[in-house]
């Protein structure tokens, strides 16, 4: 979590050496910083969430290039809670928070916990049909 206001570190590995990265959020979109790759290719950089900035999840999203130049993208989910409630220190009312987020590359699934649930609701569906069905059957039979 990162109150309103507050900064954050987002590191990434695997960006082309001495390229440059993009950091921005995509809900709202704001270009956040743009900054150079290190020689092995590593992003670390320091930045600030807007003060006004709407609270709940978002996606902070690291885009720039691999080794060999084809686009690269990372990401991570950040929750923005209000200023002064608390945040990456963990401790409320301080206004000194120093969070971090490692990012993980988007391949277009978000979440493999989402899609587990997403899978299981589906089982689950298909599961009561096929009673149904056989229900319906059975009731047809009598």
């Amino acid at each position: 979590m990162v109150p309103q206001g507050g900064a954050l570190t987002v590191t990434g590995p695997g960006f082309a050496p001495e390229s440059w990265v993009s950091i921005d959020i995509l809900s709202q979109v704001v270009h956040l910083k743009t900054v150079e790759a290190e020689g092995n290719g590593r992003v670390r950089a320091r930045v600030r969430i807007p003060d006004d900035f709407e609270e709940g999840t978002h996606t902070l999203m690291l885009t720039g290039r691999n080794p060999d130049g084809s686009e690269r993208r990372l990401s991570a989910t950040i929750v923005v809670v209000e200023a002064g409630r608390g945040g990456a220190s963990g401790e409320p009312g301080n206004d000194d928070h120093h969070g971090e987020a490692g990012v993980l590359a988007h391949t277009g699934a978000s979440n493999t916990v989402e899609m587990g649930i997403a899978g299981g609701v589906l089982l689950s569906a298909g599961g009561l049909t096929l009673r149904l069905v056989q229900r319906r059957r059975r009731t047809r039979a009598s």
